[in-house]
C-alpha cells in the first residue's frame, strides 16, 4: 500500500514503514515529514486495541494533508488580543479545522511568537495552559492523536516553531540567567560557548562579599583541596578500588586487604579529618559534613562577620588552568552525573529565577571551581513523623505542597527523604538538596546541542501523563 502526496519540502522520501514487520507496507512522500518513533509506536499499539484510532500511515498522511490547508481562523486570530486557548474555546471549531489553525499558527513567524510567549512566559503555569490546551483540542483517540502529531512536528509544528523562538531567545539573551531562567536541563557545554560569546565569566548569581574576591573564594577552594580532610576524602572514595593503596593499608594496619576491611579504615580516618574544621586565610571556618552516599563534598562556612552559608564543590574538578582535552572531559562527564553541583545549581536557580517558595537560597556557582555557595536556611530536619507522612513514599506524594510545586514547573524531585528538607518552627519545608531530579515540559521541547537530559538515579522519568 503507497499513499502519494503534494510537494512540501526540499526532496520526496520514503519516510515510513510499518512497524509490524511488512516491509512493503510504507508511506511515500514529497514531504519532508515523519512521525517520532516513539509516537508510531504509541500509535500502533493503540490502532491494534482501539478501532476508533488512526494507524500509523493514515495519521501520518492527516497530518500531510492539514499541515498545507489554510484556515478560516488566522485572520480572526489576529485580530484578537484573546490567549489562544480562550480562542478556540470561543470558536468551538472541529478537530480538522482546529488542526487546520494549529499548523497555520506554528508556520506564521509572529504568530507563532505570539502562541509560545503566551504558554511559556510563566514557566509555574506552562503544565496547566498544555493540559488546557490539550483538553480544548482533544475530544475523542483521533484527535488525541492529531494534536501530538502536530505538538512534535518538527517540520511545520510546534516543535518546528519553538525551535526557532527558542533559538532567537538564545542569541539575544545578554546572560546566562536569562536561559536558566526558562528551563533548567541545559547543556554545560551549551552555557559555557554562551558564556564565551558574551565575554563573561561561566557563573550565577553573585559572590557573597563574606568571602571577599574571585581570587580570594578560589584561594579557598584551592585550601581545601591541600587539607588533611581532602586527602582523606579521596582515599576513602577511592581507596578500595585501588590494588596499591589497599596493599598498603593493608601493611600500616598488619591486616588482610580486602574491600571491607580497607573501606572500614578509610572511613575511621575520614571521619577523625572531618572533625577538624578548616581555617582559609580569609579567615572562614570550613567544617565538613560526610555524607557517605554523596559524590559532592559539603561544608559549613562561617564567615569572619559571623554570617552562615553551605559550600558544595565537585571534589574530582580539575584546575581550572588545565586547558587540555582530558580536563575538559572531565569536568564535561562530572557536569553530567547526577548529585554532583552543576546539576544542582541548574535546577535550584531555576526555582529561584521563577521565584519559587521552596527554592534553596542558592546564591553563587562557578562552573570553573565545580562550587555552589548556599545561604544557610533556619531549620532542623524533619521529624520521622512528618517524614512518614508527607515525604517518604515516591508514589504517594500528591498532597506534598513541595513536590506538588516543583511538578508545574516540570520538575520531579525523585530524592525523597527528610535529609533533603529542613524544617521551620512553623513547621514549614524547605528543600535543600534537588541532586535526583527530571525535568520535562511538553512545551518546551529541548534543543539538540543545547539540552540535556538531567542525572537522576532515584526514579523514574514520567512522561506518561502528558501523553495519556
Amino acid at each position: 500500500m503507497k499513499i502519494q502526496a503534494s510537494d512540501y519540502s526540499i526532496k520526496p522520501r520514503q519516510i515510513i514503514q510499518s512497524i509490524k514487520g511488512n516491509n512493503n507496507l510504507s508511506l511515500v512522500t514529497n514531504k519532508n515529514y515523519q512521525l517520532p518513533n516513539h509516537q508510531q509506536a504509541c500509535i500502533y499499539f493503540t490502532s491494534k486495541h482501539s478501532k476508533d484510532a488512526y494507524t500509523v500511515d493514515k495519521l501520518t498522511a492527516k497530518i500531510m494533508e492539514l499541515r498545507d490547508e489554510p484556515s478560516v481562523l488566522t485572520k480572526k486570530y489576529k485580530k484578537q488580543t484573546i490567549s489562544i486557548i480562550d480562542f478556540i474555546k470561543y470558536e468551538k471549531p472541529d478537530t480538522k479545522e482546529t488542526l487546520r489553525f494549529l499548523y497555520s499558527v506554528s508556520k506564521d513567524s509572529e504568530l507563532s511568537k505570539r502562541m509560545i510567549t503566551e504558554l511559556t512566559q510563566e514557566p509555574k503555569k506552562t503544565r496547566s495552559k498544555f493540559i488546557k490546551l490539550k483538553e480544548a483540542v482533544c475530544d475523542d483517540r483521533k484527535s488525541k492523536q492529531l494534536f501530538f502529531a502536530w505538538l512534535n512536528d518538527e517540520e511545520a509544528g510546534y516543535k518546528f516553531a519553538y525551535s526557532k523562538y527558542y533559538e532567537n531567545l538564545w542569541q539575544n539573551a545578554n546572560s546566562l540567567e536569562e536561559l536558566v531562567r526558562i528551563s533548567p536541563n541545559i547543556a554545560p557545554w551549551a552555557l559555557e560557548n554562551k558564556a564565551n560569546i558574551l565575554n563573561k565569566d561561566f557563573t550565577l548569581g553573585a559572590l557573597p562579599s563574606d568571602f571577599g574576591s574571585v581570587d580570594a573564594f578560589k584561594e579557598l577552594i584551592s585550601q581545601i583541596k591541600s587539607s588533611d580532610f581532602y586527602e582523606a576524602y579521596k582515599l576513602a572514595k577511592d581507596g578500595s578500588h585501588d590494588k596499591d593503596i589497599r596493599e598498603r593499608i593493608a601493611r600500616k594496619n598488619n591486616t588482610t586487604a580486602d574491600n571491607f576491611m580497607v573501606d572500614s579504615i578509610l572511613n575511621e580516618n575520614l571521619a577523625r579529618n572531618a572533625k577538624k574544621p578548616i581555617i582559609t586565610n580569609n579567615g572562614c571556618i570550613l567544617e565538613p559534613i560526610v555524607q557517605s552516599f554523596s559524590a559532592k563534598l559539603i561544608f559549613k562556612v562561617t564567615t569572619p562577620n559571623g554570617d552562615a552559608f553551605f559550600l558544595k564543590i565537585d571534589p574530582y574538578r580539575p584546575d581550572p588552568e588545565d586547558k587540555s582535552d582530558m580536563a575538559k572531559k572531565i569536568k564535561e562527564n562530572q557536569d553530567l552525573r547526577p548529585d554532583m553541583p552543576y546539576l544542582n545549581a541548574m535546577v535550584d536557580f531555576y526555582l529561584k529565577l521563577n521565584h519559587s517558595k521552596y527554592a534553596p537560597q542558592i546564591q553563587y556557582y562557578s562552573h570553573d571551581l565545580g562550587a555552589i555557595i548556599y545561604k544557610a536556611s533556619e531549620g532542623k530536619e524533619p521529624t520521622d513523623a512528618i517524614d512518614k507522612r508527607t515525604l517518604n513514599n515516591l508514589y504517594l506524594l500528591k498532597g506534598n505542597k513541595i513536590i506538588q510545586e516543583l511538578q508545574q514547573y516540570g520538575i520531579q524531585l525523585n530524592d525523597v527523604h527528610n535529609g533533603n528538607f529542613l524544617q521551620d518552627e512553623l513547621g514549614n519545608l524547605t528543600l535543600i538538596d534537588s541532586g535526583h531530579v527530571y525535568y520535562y515540559d511538553p512545551l518546551k521541547p529541548a534543543q539538540i546541542g543545547k539540552h540535556i537530559s538531567l542525572g537522576n538515579l532515584c526514579g523514574r522519568e514520567c512522561k506518561q501523563e502528558f501523553n495519556n
